[in-house]
């Protein structure tokens, strides 16, 4: 008999399914995480539908200037050249159409 009045055999099987289910809930655990992570990544995706929707349109067409969007080229690719930053994307929109959208770095 161990200390406590139970048998060996008890207490050591008792001790294995605390384990168990420790680590178990540990394993289950990490898998809701990663669940709930692809869930949230999956619902704040954009469908392949609004792909279709975006209107690309001249600036001028909306009211801007082309030559005053074309500071944020040179603005972001003083940053880049200086290794500040390893790259940037950037989008302008307007009156729910893109009139800048271009990719700037090396990554």
């Amino acid at each position: 008999m161990a200390a406590g009045g139970g048998s060996r055999f008890f207490t050591e099987r008792g001790t294995d399914v605390k384990r168990e289910k420790e680590r178990r809930a540990g394993r289950w655990g990490g898998s809701a995480a990663a669940g709930a992570v692809l869930a949230a990544v999956l619902l704040a995706a954009p469908s392949p539908r609004a792909a279709e929707d975006v209107v690309v349109a001249s600036p001028e067409s909306v009211g801007m200037s082309s030559e005053r969007l074309q500071r944020i080229d040179r603005f972001v690719r003083e940053y880049v050249e200086a290794d500040r930053i390893a790259g940037a994307v950037t989008l302008v929109g307007r009156r729910g159409k893109v009139v800048h959208f271009e990719a700037h770095g090396w990554r």
